[in-house]
């Protein structure tokens, strides 16, 4: 699959037994439906970050966010500004349903206070 992003090559890679896909340039995310939650649950993020030697800050985004095109249906992706965390913009497919985070996001969501309410709504939003 083709990086959201930067078009570059999404590499697929397991961790604790659900599979991920990661840009090997720009170190974005692809979760499909559901995934993400299970990343999210008993604190599976903490895994994803030392597999890819990620960093665990929030990368600003840019005044320009462009949401690319979805690496599984190639369907624009819509932006969405979280209204829990101060500067998280996520990436959305209104199609499939799968979600892209850019690099350090997933561990600024999985380790913010209000984690819980942002699993809560992923939930509640891939089950819908």
């Amino acid at each position: 699959m083709q990086c959201a992003k930067c078009q570059g090559r999404l590499k697929p890679i397991e961790v604790d037994h659900i599979e991920l896909d990661r840009c090997e340039e720009c170190r974005g995310l692809w979760f499909d439906p559901n995934e993400l939650n299970e990343v999210l649950q008993h604190g599976r993020y903490k895994l994803v970050e030392p597999v890819f030697g990620g960093n665990t800050r929030l990368v600003s985004a840019p005044s320009n966010h462009t949401p690319g095109a979805c690496p599984r249906c190639k369907t624009d992706l819509t932006a969405i500004e979280s209204l829990v965390i101060d500067g998280l913009i996520y990436d959305d497919c209104p199609k499939c349903g799968g979600i892209w985070l850019d690099a350090g996001e997933l561990a600024v969501l999985g380790s913010h206070p209000d984690a819980q309410a942002m699993m809560d709504f992923f939930t509640k939003a891939q089950s819908v």
